[in-house]
């Protein structure tokens, strides 16, 4: 981190993002597997499965949702791996295939004071506060999904999201009451049948991630797993969305 003030950025980086049919997934985690590494923050060394859990945060008037071409506000959420106590505060910024991410790990007692407390806070913890503060952002929705994660020394990284679902969030949360301060053991809407696929990488293409472009042979997606949830559970119209997630035939 060079700034103490602030959270450690990374980016540019590309984000290619496609759509597979859920029969089509077991062979192609056995092919991704003879290229990539298991993802190592897995809770299995040898298994690059984890589950996924996001909570979206907005602003009254959804400019995340709504006005994305014209605002472009980054997207902020808090995120957490497996159901751990460990969380990661991220602002992230996509303009078409490029991302820039700010992201810190924080544990529940840091979780409770960014979200609820008034004290004075330092550093990294301050700057998110100050974020969610200024743009008057609010705990949106929860996104939950089992995800596939594969890595290489290069940088390279694919992801394999399935069984995608959502489920609104009261705009005012507690997080020092409970292990699962946001209610987000509540039942979920299913947002997708289909899996979702994002090749990650670095600003220039690499072969490897051309190799698995051209393997899955399919257009290139744009969507959000944040639009598509506030639509799955009737936060947002349909014809508000911003893409549209179709079937792939491969």
């Amino acid at each position: 981190m060079t700034n103490s003030d602030t959270p450690e950025q990374s980016g540019p980086r590309l984000e290619l993002k496609h759509t597979v049919v859920a029969g089509a997934v077991p062979a192609l985690v056995t092919w991704l597997g003879e290229r990539f590494d298991p993802d190592p923050h897995a809770k299995d060394p040898a298994d690059p499965r984890m589950l996924v859990e996001s909570i979206y945060y907005d602003t009254a008037e959804r400019l995340c949702y709504r006005g994305r071409a014209k605002v472009q506000l980054p997207k902020h959420r808090l995120r957490r791996y497996d159901g751990k106590a460990e969380w990661f505060l991220e602002e992230k910024l996509r303009l078409d295939s490029s991302v820039w991410k700010r992201r810190l790990s924080i544990g529940p007692k840091e979780l409770a004071e960014v979200l609820e407390s008034g004290a004075p806070l330092q550093g990294p913890l301050e700057w998110f506060r100050a974020r969610f503060r200024v743009l008057g952002l609010a705990p949106i929705i929860h996104v939950s999904y089992d995800r596939f994660a594969f890595v290489t020394a290069n940088g390279e990284r694919v992801t394999i999201d399935q069984q995608i679902a959502a489920a609104p969030l009261e705009p005012t949360i507690d997080a020092s009451t409970s292990q699962h301060p946001f209610g987000i053991d509540r039942k979920l809407t299913p947002i997708t049948n289909t899996a979702i696929l994002e090749v990650k990488g670095p600003a220039k293409r690499t072969p490897l991630m051309d190799e698995v472009v051209a393997y899955l042979a399919t257009e290139e997606q744009s969507y959000s797993k944040y639009s598509l949830g506030l639509e799955a559970v009737g936060l947002e119209t349909a014809s508000l969305k911003s893409t549209e997630v179709k079937e792939s035939e491969s």
